[in-house]
């Protein structure tokens, strides 16, 4: 019984080695580590889901698809700088998060070869759209 509770994996695993060390050093090195944490939301929440969306839904529109998925990064990337300069509160954030627009779109991503692409088309449109406006969202988590 003990085996398989190790070969799940941990829930909250640590980040690699260089950037712990980041975490420990200068501010310079703690400015880095935040600038390559939004790196990696922007490539694992925003640039993945848009490419799996292409192949699933719009590889046959070509460039108007590129166009279409793209909206979603890009627009994923300015909410993350946004949040960046802005101070957080408690109980709201500003604009919808990348995390659960990823859910969102991973959802439709699963029943998107059934539905018409216009209304895939429309729910990256709105995704896009909610990460970059100024409504402000229930947070989830308290952190």
């Amino acid at each position: 019984m003990s085996r398989i509770f190790r070969l799940t994996p941990n829930r909250n695993p640590s980040p690699p080695y260089s950037l712990r060390s980041l975490r420990k050093g200068t501010s310079f090195g703690k400015l880095l580590k935040k600038e390559l944490d939004s790196l990696t939301d922007i490539i694992s929440f925003g640039v993945a889901p848009a490419m799996i969306m292409y192949a699933a839904v719009f590889y046959d529109l070509h460039t108007i698809g590129v166009l279409i998925v793209s909206l979603f990064p890009i627009c994923g990337a300015l909410r993350l700088a946004y949040l960046r300069t802005q101070s957080s509160s408690k109980k709201n954030v500003t604009g919808l998060p990348i995390g659960m627009a990823n859910g969102i779109l991973a959802a439709f991503i699963l029943i998107g070869p059934v539905l018409n692409k216009d209304v895939s088309m429309i729910v990256i449109i709105v995704l896009s759209y909610f990460m970059v406006s100024k409504i402000k969202f229930f947070r989830v988590n308290n952190r």
